[in-house]
Protein backbone atom coordinates (compact mmCIF):
# COMPACT_ATOMS: atom_id res chain seq x y z
CA UNK A 1 0.00 0.00 0.00
CA UNK A 2 1.26 3.54 -1.35
CA UNK A 3 1.20 7.19 1.06
CA UNK A 4 -0.42 9.97 -1.06
CA UNK A 5 1.77 12.50 0.40
CA UNK A 6 0.57 15.45 -1.90
CA UNK A 7 -2.76 15.07 -3.19
CA UNK A 8 -2.87 17.93 -6.20
CA UNK A 9 -6.54 17.41 -7.30
CA UNK A 10 -7.69 17.97 -3.26
CA UNK A 11 -8.79 15.54 -0.73
CA UNK A 12 -9.25 11.94 -2.57
CA UNK A 13 -11.14 9.02 -0.86
CA UNK A 14 -12.83 6.11 -2.65
CA UNK A 15 -12.77 4.54 -5.86
CA UNK A 16 -10.29 4.96 -8.96
CA UNK A 17 -10.45 2.84 -11.33
CA UNK A 18 -8.25 0.47 -10.54
CA UNK A 19 -7.09 2.01 -6.90
CA UNK A 20 -8.69 1.91 -3.50
CA UNK A 21 -7.53 5.75 -1.42
CA UNK A 22 -8.13 5.33 2.17
CA UNK A 23 -7.30 8.00 5.08
CA UNK A 24 -6.18 6.30 8.42
CA UNK A 25 -4.81 8.28 11.00
CA UNK A 26 -4.84 11.58 9.30
CA UNK A 27 -2.86 9.96 6.51
CA UNK A 28 -3.99 9.06 2.67
CA UNK A 29 -3.02 5.70 1.12
CA UNK A 30 -3.44 3.72 -2.23
CA UNK A 31 -3.92 0.27 -2.92
CA UNK A 32 -5.04 -1.80 -6.13
CA UNK A 33 -8.60 -2.73 -6.27
CA UNK A 34 -8.88 -6.80 -5.30
CA UNK A 35 -9.90 -8.30 -8.85
CA UNK A 36 -11.38 -10.92 -6.80
CA UNK A 37 -13.77 -11.42 -3.78
CA UNK A 38 -14.84 -13.89 -1.50
CA UNK A 39 -18.37 -14.96 -2.28
CA UNK A 40 -19.97 -16.43 0.86
CA UNK A 41 -21.24 -20.37 -0.37
CA UNK A 42 -23.34 -21.08 3.27
CA UNK A 43 -27.20 -21.88 2.49
CA UNK A 44 -28.72 -18.66 3.84
CA UNK A 45 -26.21 -16.58 1.40
CA UNK A 46 -27.30 -18.73 -1.34
CA UNK A 47 -31.34 -18.53 -0.33
CA UNK A 48 -30.76 -15.14 0.00
CA UNK A 49 -29.30 -14.57 -3.65
CA UNK A 50 -31.91 -16.71 -5.54
CA UNK A 51 -34.56 -14.89 -3.38
CA UNK A 52 -33.95 -11.29 -4.23
CA UNK A 53 -33.05 -12.25 -8.10
CA UNK A 54 -36.68 -14.05 -8.38
CA UNK A 55 -38.04 -10.99 -6.67
CA UNK A 56 -36.53 -8.52 -8.72
CA UNK A 57 -37.70 -10.41 -11.87
CA UNK A 58 -41.33 -10.60 -10.70
CA UNK A 59 -41.38 -6.86 -10.38
CA UNK A 60 -39.92 -6.92 -13.51
CA UNK A 61 -42.56 -8.32 -14.92
CA UNK A 62 -45.42 -6.56 -12.75
CA UNK A 63 -43.95 -3.34 -13.54
CA UNK A 64 -44.25 -3.71 -17.48
CA UNK A 65 -47.85 -4.52 -17.24
CA UNK A 66 -49.50 -0.97 -17.66
CA UNK A 67 -52.39 -1.81 -15.53
CA UNK A 68 -50.91 -3.05 -12.50
CA UNK A 69 -48.05 -0.93 -12.66
CA UNK A 70 -50.66 1.84 -12.29
CA UNK A 71 -52.39 0.11 -9.18
CA UNK A 72 -49.17 0.05 -7.59
CA UNK A 73 -48.13 3.77 -8.72
CA UNK A 74 -51.36 5.07 -6.72
CA UNK A 75 -51.21 2.71 -4.01
CA UNK A 76 -50.47 4.13 -0.37
CA UNK A 77 -47.25 1.39 -0.20
CA UNK A 78 -44.37 3.48 0.80
CA UNK A 79 -41.81 3.73 -2.41
CA UNK A 80 -40.04 5.72 -4.57
CA UNK A 81 -41.57 4.48 -7.95
CA UNK A 82 -44.55 1.35 -8.70
CA UNK A 83 -40.99 -1.18 -9.39
CA UNK A 84 -39.56 -0.26 -5.54
CA UNK A 85 -43.03 -0.65 -4.46
CA UNK A 86 -43.75 -4.08 -5.91
CA UNK A 87 -40.05 -4.91 -5.01
CA UNK A 88 -40.48 -3.67 -1.44
CA UNK A 89 -43.66 -5.61 -0.91
CA UNK A 90 -42.62 -8.88 -2.68
CA UNK A 91 -39.61 -9.69 -0.57
CA UNK A 92 -41.10 -9.74 2.80
CA UNK A 93 -43.43 -11.98 1.66
CA UNK A 94 -41.57 -14.28 -0.19
CA UNK A 95 -41.37 -17.54 1.50
CA UNK A 96 -44.58 -17.50 3.01
CA UNK A 97 -46.59 -20.06 1.23
CA UNK A 98 -45.26 -23.01 1.67
CA UNK A 99 -46.41 -24.78 -2.12
CA UNK A 100 -45.11 -21.40 -3.58
CA UNK A 101 -43.59 -18.16 -3.67
CA UNK A 102 -45.19 -16.06 -1.52
CA UNK A 103 -46.15 -13.12 -4.67
CA UNK A 104 -48.63 -10.89 -5.09
CA UNK A 105 -50.06 -8.94 -8.38
CA UNK A 106 -51.55 -6.00 -6.18
CA UNK A 107 -50.87 -4.41 -3.34
CA UNK A 108 -52.79 -6.08 -0.09
CA UNK A 109 -56.32 -5.41 -0.83
CA UNK A 110 -58.25 -2.71 1.73
CA UNK A 111 -61.11 -4.72 1.76
CA UNK A 112 -59.75 -8.10 2.35
CA UNK A 113 -61.54 -9.60 -0.43
CA UNK A 114 -60.01 -12.63 -1.80
CA UNK A 115 -61.37 -15.32 -4.72
CA UNK A 116 -60.70 -18.92 -3.99
CA UNK A 117 -58.88 -21.29 -7.15
CA UNK A 118 -58.34 -24.37 -7.80
CA UNK A 119 -56.14 -25.72 -10.84
CA UNK A 120 -56.51 -28.93 -12.55
CA UNK A 121 -54.26 -30.03 -15.46
CA UNK A 122 -56.68 -28.22 -18.06
CA UNK A 123 -58.67 -25.82 -15.81
CA UNK A 124 -58.33 -22.79 -13.78
CA UNK A 125 -61.89 -22.56 -11.78
CA UNK A 126 -62.18 -19.18 -9.73
CA UNK A 127 -65.37 -19.12 -6.82
CA UNK A 128 -66.22 -15.45 -6.27
CA UNK A 129 -67.91 -14.79 -2.62
CA UNK A 130 -71.57 -12.58 -2.68
CA UNK A 131 -70.24 -9.81 -1.95
CA UNK A 132 -67.32 -10.34 -4.16
CA UNK A 133 -69.70 -11.17 -7.28
CA UNK A 134 -72.22 -8.75 -6.74
CA UNK A 135 -69.29 -5.98 -6.58
CA UNK A 136 -68.16 -7.40 -10.17
CA UNK A 137 -71.76 -7.25 -11.98
CA UNK A 138 -72.21 -3.78 -10.36
CA UNK A 139 -68.95 -2.52 -11.79
CA UNK A 140 -67.91 -0.49 -14.77
CA UNK A 141 -64.80 -2.74 -16.03
CA UNK A 142 -63.57 -6.34 -14.46
CA UNK A 143 -60.68 -8.41 -15.34
CA UNK A 144 -59.29 -11.58 -13.96
CA UNK A 145 -55.43 -11.22 -14.10
CA UNK A 146 -53.58 -14.78 -13.81
CA UNK A 147 -50.11 -14.70 -13.93
CA UNK A 148 -47.70 -17.59 -14.59
CA UNK A 149 -44.30 -18.69 -12.93
CA UNK A 150 -43.16 -21.38 -14.85
CA UNK A 151 -39.84 -23.13 -13.53
CA UNK A 152 -37.78 -24.35 -16.15
CA UNK A 153 -34.72 -25.20 -13.91
CA UNK A 154 -35.13 -25.59 -10.21
CA UNK A 155 -31.57 -26.51 -9.99
CA UNK A 156 -30.74 -23.14 -11.30
CA UNK A 157 -33.34 -21.11 -10.20
CA UNK A 158 -34.49 -20.15 -14.00
CA UNK A 159 -37.88 -18.83 -14.43
CA UNK A 160 -39.85 -17.19 -16.54
CA UNK A 161 -43.24 -15.52 -16.56
CA UNK A 162 -46.74 -15.00 -18.08
CA UNK A 163 -49.45 -13.18 -17.27
CA UNK A 164 -53.25 -12.59 -18.83
CA UNK A 165 -55.73 -10.58 -18.13
CA UNK A 166 -59.31 -11.54 -19.13
CA UNK A 167 -62.57 -9.29 -18.74
CA UNK A 168 -65.02 -10.63 -16.58
CA UNK A 169 -68.22 -10.51 -18.25
CA UNK A 170 -71.79 -11.95 -16.72
CA UNK A 171 -71.65 -14.76 -19.50
CA UNK A 172 -68.44 -16.37 -18.13
CA UNK A 173 -70.14 -17.03 -14.38
CA UNK A 174 -71.63 -20.57 -13.80
CA UNK A 175 -72.68 -20.64 -10.02
CA UNK A 176 -70.59 -17.46 -8.99
CA UNK A 177 -67.48 -19.43 -10.81
CA UNK A 178 -65.87 -18.92 -13.57
CA UNK A 179 -63.52 -21.43 -15.56
CA UNK A 180 -61.20 -21.06 -18.11
CA UNK A 181 -59.10 -23.57 -20.33
CA UNK A 182 -55.23 -23.23 -19.73
CA UNK A 183 -54.41 -24.04 -23.06
CA UNK A 184 -56.75 -21.18 -24.26
CA UNK A 185 -54.76 -18.69 -22.07
CA UNK A 186 -51.42 -19.72 -22.53
CA UNK A 187 -51.43 -22.12 -25.44
CA UNK A 188 -50.89 -25.64 -25.50
CA UNK A 189 -47.10 -25.31 -24.20
CA UNK A 190 -48.19 -24.96 -21.08
CA UNK A 191 -48.77 -28.35 -20.11
CA UNK A 192 -45.12 -28.87 -21.17
CA UNK A 193 -44.41 -27.54 -17.47
CA UNK A 194 -46.13 -29.35 -14.50
CA UNK A 195 -44.86 -27.47 -12.08
CA UNK A 196 -46.11 -24.01 -13.08
CA UNK A 197 -47.41 -21.89 -10.76
CA UNK A 198 -50.29 -19.36 -10.93
CA UNK A 199 -51.20 -16.58 -9.17
CA UNK A 200 -54.43 -15.04 -9.18
CA UNK A 201 -56.56 -11.81 -8.82
CA UNK A 202 -59.43 -9.47 -9.83
CA UNK A 203 -59.15 -5.86 -10.62
CA UNK A 204 -62.24 -3.83 -10.43
CA UNK A 205 -62.21 -0.29 -12.35
CA UNK A 206 -65.60 1.78 -11.69
CA UNK A 207 -65.11 5.14 -14.16
CA UNK A 208 -68.41 6.80 -12.76
CA UNK A 209 -66.64 7.33 -9.63
CA UNK A 210 -62.99 6.59 -10.74
CA UNK A 211 -62.77 4.40 -8.47
CA UNK A 212 -60.08 1.23 -8.42
CA UNK A 213 -59.80 -1.71 -6.31
CA UNK A 214 -58.86 -5.33 -5.72
CA UNK A 215 -58.45 -8.28 -4.45
CA UNK A 216 -55.73 -10.28 -2.91
CA UNK A 217 -53.83 -12.51 -4.39
CA UNK A 218 -54.46 -16.48 -4.11
CA UNK A 219 -51.62 -18.98 -5.48
CA UNK A 220 -52.00 -22.32 -6.53
CA UNK A 221 -49.11 -24.89 -7.82
CA UNK A 222 -50.19 -26.73 -11.04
Amino acid sequence: MARLTKAVLGELSGKIGSLVVRKVNGKQFVSLRSDHYKKSKSTKAIYEKNKFSAVVKFARTINSIPHLKNVWQKSNVQGFSAYHKILKTNLKLFGVEKSAPGFTLFPPAKNNNSVTATVTDEKISVLFDERLFKAVINCHECTLNILRMVNVSEKHNKEYYEIRSVPITVNLFCNHNISIEINELFGSRANNHPQSVFYIAVLLNSISNKKVSWTNTVSYRG
